[in-house]
């Protein structure tokens, strides 16, 4: 199960056909609903152009910030080693540097999904202590 936090910014999926498919916004309120007495599950409010809407969490996917991708993209080129059309492509979601690391590098499903967790850790941190040195200035 994906869990979020407020201020995760988020991509609609899985929504076919419903006019929130593949919108992105901020999480801004979470509610954990349990279902089937044991599993609990979220539901986000997602703030998509100054109005909140309610998702499942299992129609969201977590992604960088679009004033963010560039910066991702380097980020990637130089931890991997990758060429520049490698990840032309990524949105900034980890099913698709997932993807890419399986393909360019032949990486194990698992050893993908452990590198790109280590890397959305790192990447976040590296953000954060951005934010915080540009409100002290």
């Amino acid at each position: 199960m994906t869990c979020f936090s407020l201020g995760d910014y988020v991509e609609i999926v899985g929504l076919p056909g419903s006019q929130w498919q593949n919108c992105q916004g901020a999480v801004v309120e979470i509610l954990d609903r349990a279902l089937y007495e044991q599993e609990i599950t979220q539901e986000c409010g997602v703030d998509i152009e100054g109005e909140r809407h309610w998702f499942m969490a299992t129609h969201l996917v977590k992604i960088v910030r679009p004033r963010l991708i560039r910066f991702f993209r380097a980020e990637i080129l130089e931890r991997w080693h990758l060429r520049p059309n490698d990840v032309d492509g990524l949105k900034g979601d980890r099913q698709g540097l997932v993807g890419l690391l399986c393909d360019r590098l032949s990486f194990a499903m698992r050893r993908a999904e452990a590198e790109v967790e280590d890397f959305y850790i790192e990447f976040n941190e590296r953000i954060a202590r951005a934010i915080d040195l540009q409100a002290t200035k």
